[in-house]
């Protein structure tokens, strides 16, 4: 439950910044590439962030270039959610990006876990 908290609060960090990026793209651009590009801003936030303050092990070049999949991954997800969200209901664009992120917290805990500590424990028995 430690991790948990911390990945929730550092989390939260990153998706202000990630938000507000979104919102302000949405002004010059739709929202697909406007959560693309923001997505994209916030993956480097996120290693240092949940590297250094919620698992708290040791950056490397390694976990750096794994790191991406886990958003790969919540990318394709949360895409798919806003898709949704905008074909079938009336939820705005800016409240479907709070909804995406809910919901993807989960899965982006344990991916991001997955790469970062389990990497870790390896290179330490080495």
């Amino acid at each position: 439950m430690k991790f948990y908290s911390k990945f929730v609060f550092v989390g939260f960090i990153n998706t202000v910044v990630a938000y507000v990026l979104f919102v302000t793209f949405l002004t010059v651009m739709n929202y697909q590439l406007a959560y693309t590009l923001s997505y994209l801003c916030s993956i480097g936030v996120s290693y240092v962030l949940n590297a250094k303050i919620v698992f708290n092990v040791a950056m490397s070049l390694h976990s750096f270039l794994r790191f991406p999949f886990v958003y790969l991954a919540q990318y394709l997800f949360g895409i798919t959610v806003l898709y949704l969200l905008n074909r079938y209901t009336t939820v705005a664009n800016n409240i479907g990006i709070l909804i995406v992120i809910l919901l993807s917290i989960p899965l982006t805990f344990s991916l991001s876990k997955i790469i970062l500590v389990r990497k870790n424990q390896t290179e330490k028995k080495l």
